[in-house]
């Protein structure tokens, strides 16, 4: 005790001077080494709960997506099946034309497409158009919100929300919401009032046929429709009225039957022409995400819905977009990022991660298409199954054995799942929380939060919640590696001598030794396959964000660690929002992202070294070439470090 007390007063100097130097020091990129400056790129990007109000196909059968918040236009090409960023930058809120991710968006609700597959989106205020290249411009609307009709900036918007295109006339009508008014808008940005007695118009549908446009009342939930050849204001009359129905989407195939989404019923409804023999189209009405046929298949806070020449039906929800066969077929098309956490890559480049927030497993292929592999989306849970019919409870840390198979620190249920690649999971090992050693079927855990393999198969799992190594051998018995149970601390010493605090990620060197994040004691810890402890980096119980070597060197919140093939590692700080380097002898360095005293550098930006921004740093995994993916949980995304 008197050894760490001396250590702790000494260290507490050693902080102390730090900090008076660095406070005399301008900017903010204290200690990057900006000669090993990873260059910082997203791989894959979504927001949690986009709901997607916008989902339209243009002639080519190619799927456009919006989310209101989440400021960008999303483009599936359905030859390559590659989701790429059409038009905005993803979570960059703003209001500015110019082509592609140089334009930004404030808020994006329906879209429609012309005959041309030009784009037009009802964004905040305003009506905006995108051209086949991804050039945005203004058509209409300005800043501020209001009724009045005019020409470009001079027509004002209160919370339109609803866009339809009528090919005859080269016009758009917009659903006013606000304002209870349908709006029409000319190529050259002339608005006038259609009809001020429109209800809520929320979505609406054109159909060029009988010149009739259909919509979906926000408020009432009825479907009305308005003849738009009639004089100003037109009448709005009632078209179905289902009753007890919360409308959103709507679209109408080319046999004129009109398809609705209920976002309370979470069911789908198809219309005959002129109001009658409405059924359930798909939809079993129970809130969930199961692909499957007709009524067995679930939904869950249905909004955009666009329909293609084909018949298929593309459905917007609040995590992810659905497609709908004409033969009632439904899959998923597109998921969203919630708070990705534990990552991994297979030898055929594909990566896995475990998304937190929506107790998922999922893949991201190269191209950045992403797939479900386990998990009930949204849903926390205890139940084993396959794929979308199993739960996990904030999954945390990954690793993949030689056979392919998935091993996930299923960490609300205390317990490392199995997930083969067919994904079917089940319990690898844990019951209940607590702490038991012997055989895996009685063995207990408490909130593991990483876990890796060795080359004779052994998993290694870092219980933080007990503050121990455990050891799982391939026969299926667990045992105490490292640490002390009941003991809480940062001494050194060979297994159960030694004492850690909380450890969260591990990794293996070239060696067979690991590196873990001793993540409460702000240290990096050694550990040879004997079960020796020493630290590498750190003083315990003194946190911060300077580079240097051994003691001399701070860490924050380190939660993720990834050999670089060799004796050396790449680690990620969840707080500080930077990717460091750690060498064999424990010098630190900064590689990616800015140390800031104030601990306020963090955003979303792709950049080199200093320049890249961060937010909410979880795990790291490396592709053996001096590529790096990291689970960037605050900003929804998986991004790439190269250059390392």
């Amino acid at each position: 005790m008197r050894n760490l007390l001396r250590g702790f007063a000494s260290g507490f100097i050693l902080s102390l001077a730090a900090v008076l130097v660095l406070s005399s020091c301008g900017g903010n990129n204290y200690g990057l080494n900006s000669s090993a400056a990873g260059v910082v790129s997203t791989l894959v990007q979504r927001s949690e709960n986009a709901y997607f109000y916008g989902v339209v196909t243009d002639s080519h059968g190619n799927v456009y997506t919006s989310g209101s918040s989440t400021y960008c236009i999303r483009k599936y090409d359905t030859v390559t099946s590659v989701w790429s960023v059409f038009a905005g930058k993803c979570l960059d809120y703003g209001y500015n034309n110019g082509t592609g991710t140089d334009a930004r968006f404030a808020g994006i609700y329906q879209m429609a497409i012309d005959s041309s597959d030009n784009l037009y989106v009802v964004d905040s205020y305003r009506i905006r158009k995108v051209s086949t290249a991804g050039v945005v411009t203004t058509l209409a609307g300005g800043y501020t919100q209001g009724s009045a009709d005019g020409t470009g900036a001079d027509a004002s918007f209160s919370q339109p929300i609803g866009i339809a295109w009528d090919p005859d006339n080269d016009v758009l009508y917009i659903g006013d919401s606000n304002n209870h008014a349908i709006r029409k808008v000319t190529m050259a940005g002339v608005v006038t009032t259609v009809s001020d007695s429109a209800g809520n118009p929320y979505y609406l549908a054109y159909h060029a046929a009988d010149h009739t446009l259909y919509i979906s009342d926000g408020g009432s939930g009825h479907i009305t429709q308005t003849d738009v050849t009639d004089s100003f204001p037109s009448a709005v009359t009632d078209y179905w009225n289902p009753g007890g129905v919360a409308t959103q989407g709507i679209a109408l195939d080319s046999g004129g039957y009109l398809y609705v989404n209920d976002t309370t019923g979470n069911k789908i409804w198809k219309v005959a022409p002129g109001g009658g023999s409405e059924v359930v189209w798909v939809g079993s009405g129970v809130a969930g995400e199961t692909d499957a046929n007709g009524t067995s298949a679930s939904f869950n806070n249905l909004k955009g819905l666009a329909v293609d020449s084909s018949g298929n039906l593309y459905v917007g929800e609040s995590s992810y977009i659905r497609k709908v066969t004409a033969a009632k077929d439904v899959t998923h098309l597109y998921y969203s990022l919630g708070a990705p956490k534990g990552i991994a890559r297979d030898s055929s480049g594909n990566i896995f991660y475990t998304d937190n927030s929506q107790h998922t497993v999922m893949k991201v292929t190269a191209s950045g298409e992403v797939s479900l592999v386990a998990g009930d989306t949204g849903t926390s849970g205890s139940s084993l199954g396959t794929g979308a019919a199993a739960n996990f409870n904030s999954p945390s840390g990954l690793a993949i054995d030689s056979s392919g198979n998935l091993f996930v620190a299923d960490m609300g249920n205390n317990q490392i799942r199995k997930v083969t690649p067919a994904g079917v999971v089940t319990i690898a090992a844990g019951t209940t929380g607590g702490y038991l050693d012997g055989v895996v079927a009685s063995a207990k855990l408490n909130q593991p939060s990483d876990l890796v393999f060795d080359a004779s198969g052994n998993m290694y799992v870092s219980d933080q919640g007990n503050s121990l190594i455990r050891k799982i051998t391939p026969g299926g018995v667990v045992s105490t590696f490292v640490g002390s149970f009941g003991a809480q601390g940062w001494i050194d010493g060979t297994g159960t001598d030694a004492v850690i605090n909380a450890p969260q990620a591990m990794a293996m060197d070239s060696s067979g030794d690991f590196m873990l994040c001793d993540y409460s004691n702000y240290l990096m810890r050694k550990i040879t396959a004997a079960g020796v402890v020493t630290t590498v980096a750190g003083l315990g119980g003194l946190s911060g964000g300077m580079d240097g070597t051994g003691p001399n060197a701070r860490l924050y919140s380190s939660s993720g660690i990834a050999s670089d093939g060799g004796s050396g590692f790449y680690m990620v700080d969840n707080q500080l929002n930077t990717i460091r380097k750690v060498t064999s002898d424990g010098t630190v360095t900064t590689v990616a992202g800015p140390w800031d005293i104030f601990n306020s550098a963090h955003g979303y930006v792709d950049g080199v070294g200093s320049a890249a921004r961060f937010y909410g740093l979880y795990r790291i995994v490396g592709d053996g070439s001096g590529n790096y993916y990291v689970t960037d949980s605050g900003n929804h995304a998986i991004r790439k470090v190269s250059g390392l």
